[in-house]
């Protein structure tokens, strides 16, 4: 399943829950059904659809199911709204704030919204992007890529990224962090190239699973601060690759020496720039 695919199956659940429904995902071909949720218990007309949907669901092999946020958790939502994105000490962040106050806070915030169309414009964008949110966490939860694996930067990292970048994985580094992660996700025989204009694209076909820790693996490298992505051996097709494992891991240690150097260059250059600014 590709970015794309995956993206409009996150809308679709995201959407579902927004309704009250509890969604369940194929993670193999990328299928979504949904259901009615607790607050739709007093709905009776289409429990044959839902029962027929349910023993469709439980025929999947792989699969994951979605539940609508919770009281607490949407009463967090709406308070992360009020005192995050409104802004503070306004008057209308003031209302909204002891809307949240005593009995009936769902009610009494939703009546509050009404008398203000642009904030609740803003109001319903923010859930959207809440809820999508919620939706890749709890994709990457189930997928076990909640927690990316990492390894110290040290001379046993370099034989581990070897072996990942020999076996099929991608490969990501960040010196920054002296950090390294080995993808859990193998690079398959049938990637395909797809020429462009300018450019030929490598597509890869994985699973959701497969995709969702392919993706949580490639932000490690954005979230702390850039670094290296080694890429796996013979990955490109028509491209064979004949260096050995000790081969691999040599220019892997040289890439690795060549970032640290450069990136000292770098700051002994920012540094001898700042103390001229200040002369």
């Amino acid at each position: 399943m590709n970015d794309p695919d995956l993206k409009k199956v996150i809308t679709q659940i995201t959407q579902d829950l927004d309704c009250g429904m509890i969604c369940y995902l194929n993670t193999v071909t990328g299928e979504v059904e949904s259901v009615m949720g607790d607050s739709w218990a007093d709905y009776h007309d289409y429990d044959d659809i839902f029962k027929e949907i349910e023993e469709k669901v439980e025929s999947w092999e792989h699969s994951m199911t979605f539940e609508p946020l919770n009281s607490h958790d949407s009463y967090e939502m709406m308070e992360h709204f009020v005192d995050y994105v409104l802004k503070k000490g306004s008057p209308t962040q003031r209302e909204l704030a002891e809307a949240l106050v005593g009995k009936h806070p769902f009610a009494r915030f939703k009546s509050a919204l009404d008398g203000h169309p642009r904030i609740r414009k803003k109001w319903f964008e923010f859930k959207e992007s809440f809820l999508h949110c919620y939706v890749i966490d709890e994709m990457k939860r189930q997928a076990g890529a909640s927690e990316i694996k990492t390894y110290p930067l040290d001379d046993d990292a370099i034989s581990i990224m070897a072996l990942g970048v020999y076996s099929g994985r991608y490969v990501y580094c960040s010196p920054k962090l002296r950090e390294v992660v080995v993808s859990s996700v193998v690079t398959q025989p049938g990637t395909t190239l797809i020429p462009s204009d300018d450019q030929e694209e490598i597509v890869t076909h994985y699973t959701i699973e497969e995709e969702i820790r392919r993706i949580a693996e490639q932000h490690f490298i954005f979230k702390s601060g850039g670094g290296i992505t080694f890429e796996p051996v013979n990955v490109r097709p028509g491209h064979r690759d004949e260096r050995t494992l000790q081969q691999v891991e040599r220019d892997i240690r040289r890439s690795v020496a060549f970032f640290f150097k450069a990136e000292k260059h770098l700051r002994e250059f920012l540094d001898a720039k700042d103390k001229e600014s200040q002369n």
